[in-house]
């Protein structure tokens, strides 16, 4: 199987055009932080556990669509200019079973279509959950 190439975002969340260093992210990163979280809350800590229940309020439109109703989302979605994504952690019953990170990126100067984009992760988060 070819690897993915140019999978790092750069500079999305703050300032595009800054003084400031560079920063980047990958879905890797973000999948780390939301399994973080989740190791956080089960230990006990109030605050992780406040923001999974946050996050479990989040629409479905992104991972959680397709998603049989037995699996609850707790998710935070993303969307800028040629990026949409979305990142979350997919529990059965009180346990997270799976902490997922889709980004669909625009490759030209463009911006993204945020409902294509939507479809897609639908689409991937669906066979992820059915393998």
């Amino acid at each position: 199987m070819e690897r993915l190439k140019d999978t790092c975002i750069y500079r999305k969340y703050y300032e595009i055009y800054s003084d400031k260093p560079s920063n980047t992210s990958t879905a890797r990163d973000l999948t780390w932080f939301m399994v973080k979280l989740a190791q956080a809350a089960a230990k006990g800590d109030k605050g992780a556990r406040e923001v999974i229940t946050i996050m479990k309020k989040n629409p479905d439109k992104r991972i959680g669509r397709y998603i049989d109703s037995s699996y609850q989302v707790a998710g935070k979605t993303g969307t800028v200019e040629k990026m949409v994504g979305d990142m979350a952690l997919i529990y059965a019953g009180k346990e997270p079973i799976l902490a997922l990170t889709v980004i669909v990126r625009s490759r030209q100067e463009q911006v993204v279509n945020e409902k294509e984009g939507e479809d897609i992760i639908a689409g991937i988060a669906e066979a992820v959950l059915k393998r």
